[in-house]
This record gives C-alpha cells, structure tokens and sequence, in this order.
C-alpha cells in the first residue's frame, strides 16, 4: 500500500493527502459548501467526511444551534478528524464515527442536508445507487443532497490544440 492509500483501499484518501488538496482549493471549496443554502439551526450529514477539514465552514453554517454528523469508512481519517477538530473552534455540536454511505446507521428523515465530497468516484454503479437510495431516506422532505466529485478538466492544460514553434 502506498502512503497515499487508506487502509479500506482508497487512492489519495488519507488524511495527508487529503490535507495538501483541500489547502490547495480551500477557497473555492468553502464557496461550494456555502452555495449550498445550508441555514442555521439545520443537521447535516457529512458523509465521507475524510480528514473533516468541511467542518469548520459547515460549522460556521448551522452555528451551535445546528449538528453535525461526520462518518469516513477509514478509520484513520475519522481519528484525523477528530485531531483536526481538537485544533480548530467548531460551534456547532459534532459527532464523528466510522460509516458506510451506502449503509447509513441514522433514522429516516434525520437531516436537512447530506454533504457527500470526493466519495462517489470510489463506488461502483450498485453501490452508488445504493448510495444515493440511503441519502434519501435519511433527508427530511425537502432536504438537500450535495455530491461534490472530481472535475477532470481541471487536469488539462488550455489552450489545449497543438501548435508549432
């Protein structure tokens, strides 16, 4: 296993990783969480919450009158998390614990929000749709499902046509 691969199997998952990516795109991450319209007060669901570095902004959201619940399937990033949280100022109550997206361990109807960032390029077609299934049942009527994936165009270089010297 490389030192970029979680102990579940997961290329540049661990929190190292994680952590150098995140710093490296922590603007305009920050402003997708918050384009969300997550309000204070609500419950979100974190699901794949890797090194926990979108507590802080998730936190700032929902304010100490809303929760936060964070699950990673590694158990390592879980204990970075919760590291990580120890370090910063979160007002909002959270809870932290292993857990599977595509077998959710919360009542139906339990949040107002599912956050799910960098997670599904991990799961295969049945997974993902069980996935997506345990999203549902667990968001209140009305809530949201916010799937943040990889854009592969970021890796290109543009102009990208060939030109000569």
């Amino acid at each position: 296993m490389n030192t970029f691969t979680t102990t579940e199997g997961h290329s540049f998952s661990t929190s190292e990783w994680l952590d150098l990516h995140f710093d490296a795109c922590k603007t305009e991450y920050e402003d997708i969480v918050r384009s969300i319209g997550i309000q204070a007060g609500w419950k979100v669901l974190d699901a794949g919450c890797g090194n926990g570095r979108f507590i802080n902004v998730l936190s700032e959201l929902v304010t100490s009158q809303g929760e936060i619940e964070a699950i990673d399937l590694a158990k390592e990033n879980v204990v970075a998390t919760e590291k990580y949280m120890a370090q910063e100022s979160i007002s909002a109550p959270v809870h932290v614990s292993v857990g599977n997206v595509v077998s959710l361990n919360f009542l139906d109807q339990s949040f107002d929000v599912v956050l799910c960032a960098n997670v599904t390029q991990y799961l295969n077609d049945s997974d993902l749709y069980n996935a997506l299934q345990e999203f549902k049942r667990v968001l209140k009527p009305g809530g949201i499902v916010a799937v943040k994936e990889v854009d592969g165009s970021a890796y290109f270089f543009h102009p990208t046509r060939k030109t000569t010297l």
